[in-house]
């Protein structure tokens, strides 16, 4: 009896399984992976504005299955169709002769205006030539109203510079931030020696972040939000990325309200600093090398229509970051500065004066600088410290603000500086 189950338990497989063979299973689509640094098309930039600036949702949906819904089936929702970005019309943007379109987004109010932007870069450039140097008009953001089919040209802008305070002050390319992509989330370097005090974890809410629109004022004025890049390659920081907001005006008028801040407003996680509405972090560069930077960041808040600089008010908070930071570098007080470069010991100087701090900022600084601190330290170490301290020291006598410390390229390389010549026995 069991042979006989056994045999018509395999009869009736062998036949389910030349079934099975006889069925064709459709092949599933390979899926390329885009290239990381490619730019998106204009056709692949969602627009959704800000919530609650009186704009509406435009989404692109999948055409609706033909099969009919079950009772407990729920209907599909009803959306707009995006339109169609047309290309940048160059014929109006007289400004622009030469350029080449890289993006576009798009914005629709409620009643019924659209705005559109584009992204556009200097067509006869190669950021591959050794000999290429950015400038302001390496790329420009352009502005159309869009209309019963009609477009109005409002205006361009040049790219943001920061003189003196990066290793490029200008830009090497410009790209319209798409909020719901998750690209603006992803550093891009493996790691980030530069975090704020604290991190908001509702920035897109505070913010009104959504599609290629937000909010970060919280006027009711949708912006643009465009990144720059001030790094070509092998960018050792986050200060070399800066995010401007074009706002569009009641009157149709698009104006960059970030323009006037003195740092960079980073396009990361950390963009608020707390839940009160249009408080920015802002980067502050002080690159004192090639790969060598200090860190700090100023706190501004939008009031009476502008952003102004509120760090001092949450002296508090940079207070609590210092013990946090001062208890790090006590940790390794008895090593050697040789892996430690006492640059780094200046972002206690910076960042105390940004909230008004200045005499405590000395005081701590004085005490890491004690040479008993860092034995075995080569002298031209210690001679950098010495230097840093010292014109902490002479600002805040003179009410002066403090100075980056000495580029370390080349430092010591013609001897010890003459403040140091006492150092010479110890070498």
């Amino acid at each position: 009896m069991l042979r006989k189950s056994f045999l018509l338990f395999f009869v009736t497989a062998v036949l389910l399984s030349i079934a099975a063979c006889s069925t064709t299973v459709p092949e599933e689509p390979v899926l390329e992976t885009p290239e990381p640094t490619s730019l998106p098309d204009a056709t692949e930039t969602k627009i959704v504005s800000p919530t609650p600036t009186p704009v509406t949702i435009i989404e692109t949906i999948e055409p609706t299955s033909t099969i009919a819904p079950t009772e407990t089936a729920t209907p599909p929702p009803v959306a707009t169709i995006e339109p169609e970005i047309p290309p940048i019309d160059f014929a109006l943007a007289h400004d622009l002769d030469g350029y080449v379109e890289l993006q576009s987004a798009i914005l629709q109010q409620q009643d019924g205006k659209r705005y559109l932007a584009y992204a556009v870069r200097d067509g006869e450039i190669d950021t591959n030539d050794p000999n290429f140097r950015s400038s302001s008009e390496v790329c420009r953001v352009a502005f159309f109203k869009w209309q019963d089919d009609q477009l109005d040209y409002i205006g361009s802008f040049p790219a943001p510079v920061y003189p003196g305070s990066t290793n490029e002050a200008s830009p090497y390319w410009c790209v319209l931030i798409d909020w719901e992509q998750s690209n603006w989330r992803d550093p891009y370097l493996s790691y980030a020696p530069f975090w704020p005090t604290i991190q908001s974890e509702n920035s897109e809410e505070i913010l009104n972040l959504q599609s290629a629109g937000s909010d970060i004022n919280n006027n009711g004025l949708p912006e643009f939000a465009v990144e720059y890049q001030y790094c070509n390659n092998a960018c050792w920081n986050w200060g070399i990325v800066a995010t401007h907001f074009y706002e569009i005006q009641p009157d149709g008028a698009v104006v960059n309200i970030t323009a006037d801040l003195p740092g960079a407003v980073v396009p990361f996680f950390n963009l608020v600093h707390d839940n009160h509405p249009g408080t920015l972090y802002l980067y502050d560069w002080g690159y004192v090398g090639p790969d060598s930077v200090v860190d700090s960041w100023w706190i501004y808040s939008w009031q009476d229509g502008k952003y102004v600089d509120t760090t001092p008010q949450y002296a508090d908070d940079i207070l609590a970051w210092g013990d946090d930071w001062l208890a790090e570098i006590q940790l390794k007080y008895g090593t050697s500065l040789e892996w430690l470069p006492p640059y780094e010991f200046s972002q206690i100087l910076f960042q105390y004066e940004k909230a008004g701090l200045q005499d405590e900022a000395v005081r701590i600084f004085s005490a890491i600088a004690e040479f008993d601190n860092w034995p075995g330290s080569d002298v031209y170490n210690l001679c950098y410290l010495r230097i840093i301290e010292d014109q902490a020291l002479l600002a805040l006598q003179n009410a002066q603000p403090f100075s980056l410390p000495p580029n370390v390229v080349g430092f010591g390389s013609a001897g010890l500086p003459p403040e140091c010549k006492d150092l010479e026995a110890t070498q």
